[in-house]
């Protein structure tokens, strides 16, 4: 176990290459591969990359204006360091939350940076569960309105793909449920929780009742911190919502991107954006890192009625490689030379 802890990253990267190889012997036309890479219109595939840098750059934006928020009485030399502070800790982030499952990765290595940022660690996670809040609301509202308005796109897809969309609506869902009821009965919350634990403790199903009691205190208090900033200022809420919505789709859009890229055109782009939201909502609940395999797999069987059976291959390949293969090599190195150049400082002076 140590061995595997040790090289995790590695074995992540190496598994989802695998993966990654072992859907494209299905999935993709390898003959139409290189003359469709030949005739590429690189404006469009180099946008989509520029998409990919807009999303991060608006979630360091996002995460500025909430440490500005919650650390107002610093000084000035705090807030000069700020913007460097918000965008190391979103790319070293996206790194994390790209080798973990559910990205569950990510929020703790930003609050470890925020720390060192002289952040405090209440503030900290305020800010972390506020920008958490305000991305899951979005890209879950995003994605059901777009379904719902558009719901004869939903039904041209094979029974089993609507399925799985129906658990993962389902599940962001309840995701959404429970930061309603958090914002507005959260003892109510704390109640229904207690309630399960002792059902379960009644059934001999769980042995300490006490330590997830501890727990889910905890993560009560630290969700009404991050409630309580959302709270406090609605103008500036109303902001993050609608740089939020900005920023699902800029990562929707690369799609679009590699839709133009490959020089294809008579399907409506609000279509694309739609069938890459259902992907999104199909794929997020599965505990993979990156969703390595789900991700291409929900892609071929949901964005075939755009790209065509023939292209649906390569387009994945494309857009894999610039959502999520590009980020995980840019915030890995990224968060490589930020571990480097930050410690050497540090050892110089010891």
């Amino acid at each position: 176990m140590g061995w595997i802890k040790k090289h995790r990253n590695g074995l992540v990267i190496t598994g989802s290459l695998a993966v990654l190889a072992y859907i494209l012997g299905f999935r993709l036309d390898f003959n139409l591969l290189l003359p469709m890479l030949m005739t590429l219109k690189m404006r469009y595939f180099f946008l989509a990359f520029g998409l990919m840098f807009g999303f991060w750059m608006l979630e360091s934006w996002m995460i500025g204006i909430l440490v500005a928020t919650v650390e107002n009485h610093k000084d000035a030399a705090f807030f000069k360091k700020l913007p460097w502070l918000a965008v190391k800790t979103t790319l070293v982030g996206q790194y994390y939350s790209n080798i973990t499952p559910f990205a569950s990765g990510g929020q703790p290595m930003q609050l470890l940076l925020l720390r060192k940022g002289n952040v405090s660690l209440t503030n900290g996670t305020a800010v972390l569960v506020a920008k958490f809040l305000v991305y899951q609301v979005t890209v879950t509202l995003y994605a059901l309105i777009l379904s719902l308005t558009h719901y004869n796109w939903i039904t041209e897809m094979a029974p089993a793909v609507r399925l799985l969309l129906g658990i993962g609506f389902g599940i962001n869902l309840v995701g959404l449920m429970v930061v309603i009821i958090l914002a507005f009965w959260p003892r109510g919350f704390q109640h229904i929780i207690d309630g399960i634990l002792n059902l379960l403790t009644k059934l001999s199903w769980m042995r300490s009742k006490e330590r997830f009691s501890a727990k889910t205190q905890k993560f009560l208090s630290d969700y009404s911190q991050g409630l309580d900033k959302l709270r406090q200022s609605p103008k500036q809420t109303l902001l993050l919502w609608l740089l939020s919505v900005i920023q699902v789709t800029l990562f929707f859009g690369i799609t679009v991107m590699i839709y133009k890229a490959l020089g294809l055109e008579g399907e409506s782009l609000l279509k694309v954006i739609t069938l890459q939201a259902v992907v999104y909502m199909c794929v997020s609940f599965i505990p993979i890192p990156g969703t390595v395999g789900a991700s291409e797999i929900g892609f071929t069987s949901v964005l075939s009625t755009v790209f065509t059976q023939h292209l649906v291959g390569v387009a994945m390949v494309l857009w894999r490689l610039v959502s999520y293969y590009f980020s995980l090599l840019f915030c890995g190195l990224f968060t490589v030379a930020v571990t480097f150049f930050e410690a050497a400082p540090a050892e110089s002076e010891g």
